[in-house]
């Protein structure tokens, strides 16, 4: 290729610049002093060191906060857990509460409610069979209805119901109901008609009222308000007031409309108490007169009776009733031959300490045989009327054993009597005995201590056969290992209630909760979180 014929392009140089003039400074102000150069090179040493420092401050602080973020981390998470487990213990101790208030309603017989606040924003209250209380001017709770909301009184309702409850006019009220429906002029013991035997109110031989010829009201006396045939009496009780209380006791009137349904049965109830209370004294009382008479029989029928030194029996003297030992007490009465009833269980007493004194060195020393020389095994040693009396005093007893005795009991005191008491000056002072007409009907003594209490071997199978609540009722234990039992009798556990108290959930008992081990476990779990501090100071602000 042929060379480039182009001409060469010409530069151009410029020329220098002519220097400045220089303007000569006046003769009379002085040149200042020229001021010091910032070379370049100083500015390059110094603002990496700057930045160096700016940058370790920054990294520190930020090292700081990221600690800080990591410790308030922390301190929010153990706060969480701790809530957490607070929360947890909240609501078991609440599923705890809900389950008891469950069973508490359950005792009381309480209604739940659904649940609401009246208008002045209190929690409405329902009493117990209110919430089915039909108004006064209706029949069988017809129009209640018509206005559910009257089914649910008011506190006021309520105070003014719990006001008349213990009036006068309440009282004659209910005993007109009892003593027209029983067909009865009093209502006093031996005003106080029994449960007819095998016969139901269907039944012809059924007492009637002689006008309506209607079934006459029978309560069964030897059982609780809470049998079927009690209860339906009580019922009908209660009708008879609602429908023709006001009629029958006009003063009544105001106050029966007024009282709760609720609280007019908890007076029937009370009314009842009190006439089964004098029923079953009245029943004692003839019990006793009859047994009298058949002891005056015997007596008269016996021209002369080998003496005993102690022909036992057991009908309750000994049974521990008024002794402070935990056995059943009773009103003090007085025994057929009119021998009171502290009197008869001190000559118990007596007898059975002369025969404890006896058995020592015998087969009957063993600890099998102790029920027999329990107070409550001893019978009563009534005066003998033929016998002749010294500072009027009896000089020989009577005693009458139970029909629910053993073979085996009976030849045990017949073998301790006829031994040599080893102390004679107690001896001769001991009243001869004679031995007496038995008790057919006599139940074995109540004893609330297992130590107090006789044994099924001093029982004839025949009867406990026939009386299996006795093994239950407190009156005979299970006779023990040294009699073929499995095991020996323990002692029952403490009633739910205490002595005197009755009325309405008697015998019912509160089950233990069964979620409590939650309660404790959610505090424990809740105690390992926090760490064993002070939940409380963890949220102070």
């Amino acid at each position: 290729m042929p060379p480039s014929t182009n001409p060469p392009v010409p530069v151009h140089i410029p020329a220098p610049a002519p220097a400045p003039a220089t303007v000569p400074a006046p003769a009379t102000v002085p040149a200042p002093a020229p001021a010091p150069a910032l070379t370049p090179a100083s500015r390059s040493s110094n603002a990496p060191q700057l930045n160096t420092t700016r940058l370790n401050g920054v990294v520190s602080v930020v090292e700081e906060l990221k600690v800080e973020m990591r410790k308030s981390r922390e301190e929010a998470a153990k706060h969480e857990k701790v809530l957490y487990g607070s929360i947890k213990v909240l609501q078991a101790r609440l599923s705890a509460a809900e389950g008891r208030l469950s069973d508490v309603i359950e005792y009381m017989g309480l209604e739940e409610e659904e649940g609401g606040i009246d208008e002045t924003g209190s929690h409405e209250v329902r009493p117990e069979n209110s919430a089915n209380r039909a108004p006064r001017d209706s029949e069988d709770g017809a129009g209640s209805s018509a206005d559910p909301a009257r089914s649910i009184p008011t506190r006021e309702e309520i105070r003014i119901s719990e006001a008349v409850a213990s009036r006068a006019t309440i009282k004659a009220v209910i005993n007109t109901a009892f003593m027209r429906l029983m067909g009865v002029a009093k209502l006093t013991g031996p005003e106080l008609p029994p449960h007819p035997d095998g016969l139901c109110e269907d039944d012809a031989a059924w007492p009637k009222d002689g006008h309506s010829k209607e079934a006459l009201l029978r309560f069964r006396w030897d059982q609780g308000e809470t049998s079927k045939a009690n209860a339906s009496g009580l019922k009908r009780v209660l009708r008879w007031i609602q429908a023709s209380g006001c009629a029958s006791v006009p003063r009544a009137r105001d106050d029966l409309e007024s009282i709760l349904e609720c609280d007019l049965v908890d007076r029937v109830e009370v009314r009842w108490r009190y006439m089964r209370q004098e029923a079953r004294k009245h029943q004692r009382a003839t019990q006793i007169r009859s047994d009298d008479a058949t002891a005056g029989a015997a007596a008269r029928q016996r021209s002369s009776s080998p003496t005993e030194d102690g022909a036992g029996g057991d009908d309750g003297p000994g049974d521990g009733e008024g002794e402070g030992d935990g056995a059943e007490t009773v009103e003090v009465v007085k025994d057929p031959t009119g021998t009171k009833r502290r009197i008869l269980i001190s000559r118990a007493k007596g007898k059975a300490a002369q025969r404890n004194r006896k058995r020592a060195n015998t087969k009957y020393a063993d600890t099998k045989w102790d029920g027999a020389f329990l107070l409550n095994a001893m019978s009563d040693d009534e005066d003998d009327h033929d016998a002749p009396y010294v500072d009027n005093k009896a000089t020989r007893y009577i005693s009458r054993a139970p029909g629910y005795r053993s073979f085996e009991v009976q030849e045990l005191y017949d073998f301790i009597d006829a031994l040599d008491d080893p102390h004679p000056d107690k001896d001769r002072a001991m009243v001869p005995r004679s031995r007496g007409a038995s008790k057919p009907v006599a139940a074995p003594p109540k004893a609330m201590k297992l130590s107090l209490r006789i044994r099924a071997w001093q029982v004839n199978p025949a009867y406990l056969q026939d009386h299996p609540e006795w093994l239950y009722t407190g009156r005979v234990a299970m006779s023990g290992i040294a009699w073929g039992d499995l095991e020996d009798p323990k002692e029952d556990e403490k009633p739910s209630t205490k002595k005197g108290q009755e009325g309405r959930g008697q015998g019912k008992k509160i089950r233990r909760v069964g979620n409590t081990a939650d309660v404790a476990e959610a505090q424990a779990q809740l105690d390992r979180v926090a760490g064993g501090a002070n939940v409380e100071t963890l949220f102070e602000l």
